[in-house]
């Protein structure tokens, strides 16, 4: 299994750009969505390289737009004020309006692999089928 690199990135077009350098070769697609960008992907190196596409992984690095446009779920107020970061300007980090420093860039990058550790962490447990200990008239 071949594990590559994918940086994918937001157009000015909304579309979502990925680059993957492979034998020295920079291999760039677009696609709307990320599950088809890969697909396309690994399209273009089982045409350039004769890979198979089920032989290919990709480790994805996003950057601060296309990770809130792709992973919508994610809260950017909620994120910004665990990182300590005004959400009006992490606002302008995911629209582009404004570059974040690179040391910026880590604290978000920490506060959402923390994110993903506690949600990770997470039981559930199911009350189906049991009587509520609370009676309510």
């Amino acid at each position: 299994m071949k594990n590559l690199s994918l940086i994918i990135e937001r157009g000015d077009d909304g579309q979502a750009w990925g680059r993957v350098k492979y034998q020295g070769d920079l291999l760039v697609e677009t696609a709307k969505t990320e599950a088809l960008l890969i697909s396309k992907m690994k399209q273009l190196l089982k045409e350039d390289y004769e890979l198979m596409p089920d032989d290919i992984s990709f480790s994805t690095t996003y950057d601060i737009s296309s990770l809130f446009e792709h992973k919508s779920f994610l809260n950017i107020t909620a994120i910004a004020n665990e990182a300590g970061i005004n959400p009006t300007l992490m606002r302008q980090y995911v629209s582009g309006a404004k570059n974040p420093s690179s040391d910026r860039v880590k604290k978000i990058e920490e506060v959402i692999q923390r994110l993903g550790s506690q949600l990770r962490d997470i039981r559930l447990s199911s009350s189906a089928g049991k009587k509520s200990q609370h009676q309510f008239a």
